[in-house]
């Protein structure tokens, strides 16, 4: 591992080709819209990727809770994302 120099990086912002993907894929838009322990149960799990176990230590509940934070928080997400019928060939 290289420590990182800023003053020799060319970047103007310290963005990954990632991070440029999530911002223009509308998922933090999306993400946004949720209620603040909606949106951080998502991230922990998907984002992060951590445990239920973690998330429950991170967020100070039970796994169970966080089970069913996730459920919701899920759910709710879905009745954001726009959906378009597929046509069959």
């Amino acid at each position: 591992m290289v420590p990182h120099e800023a003053e020799t990086d060319p970047r103007r912002a310290a963005t990954t080709p990632e991070d440029s993907v999530v911002a223009d894929s509308g998922a933090l838009a999306l993400l946004g819209r949720l209620a603040d322990d909606y949106r951080e149960v998502l991230l922990l799990r998907i984002v992060a990727d951590l445990s239920i176990d973690e998330t429950a230590a991170v967020m100070g509940r039970t796994p169970g809770a966080v089970k069913q934070l996730q459920r919701r928080a899920l759910n709710e997400l879905r009745t954001h994302v726009p959906t378009t019928e597929l046509s069959r060939p």
